[in-house]
């Protein structure tokens, strides 16, 4: 997401511990309240529920290959070879 910080907010950002990166953060997956956003106790549980539905996806993912043929999978197999 690109966005511009005004000298302002440089300042308070800086003396908060703020990076842009986390501006960033805030913008993408926060709430909003008319110019404010902000990341609310329901946005971080919904952020947390995510985050484990790809730790749980990957592992149990880990291992299997597919085969594409542009935008058509072919196949799909265990490949043991890159398990490890």
């Amino acid at each position: 997401m690109q966005f511009g910080l005004s000298r302002h907010a440089e300042v308070r950002m800086k003396q908060r511990g703020l990076k842009k990166a986390d501006a960033a953060f805030i913008l993408e997956q926060g709430s909003h309240d008319g110019d404010s956003r902000y990341l609310s106790r329901a946005d971080v549980e919904q952020i947390t529920a995510y985050a484990k539905l790809l730790v749980t996806t990957a592992n149990r993912l880990r291992g299997k290959s597919i085969i594409c043929d542009g935008d058509l999978v072919i196949t799909a197999f265990h490949d043991r070879k890159r398990l490890r």
